[in-house]
């Protein structure tokens, strides 16, 4: 029993990290594409990275994390007050289309 809430322990700060992590580069990402806002389309292209960076981390934590690991392993389907799947679901979706937006080349 002890090892099973040592293990909980270590997801939740696991979770807590990468989505400080996810906010850090999303923040960072904002930044760099209001400062290069106004320049040429391959300036503004590559200041893109930390927003895909950032993106791309969500999608990976809330579709492993909580939709493959908490959802089938865990069996969160089948409680009635601790079922997180429509909301990483949705979460996992519009972080997707957003990934795919900003992943498009913008030309002039």
């Amino acid at each position: 029993m002890q090892l099973l809430i040592l293990l909980c322990i270590i997801l939740c700060i696991y979770v807590i990290i990468t989505e400080t992590i996810i906010a850090t580069t999303a923040l960072i990402g904002a930044y760099y594409m209001l400062k290069a806002i106004r320049l040429d389309a391959d300036s503004f292209h590559k200041a893109k990275v930390y927003g895909i960076i950032s993106l791309t981390l969500c999608c990976l934590l809330w579709f492993f994390g909580f939709q493959v690991v908490a959802g089938e392993w865990f069996a969160m389907w089948m409680s009635k007050t601790w079922n997180g799947l429509p909301d990483a679901f949705r979460l996992v979706t519009y972080m997707s289309v957003a990934l795919v937006y900003l992943s498009l080349k913008n030309d002039d």
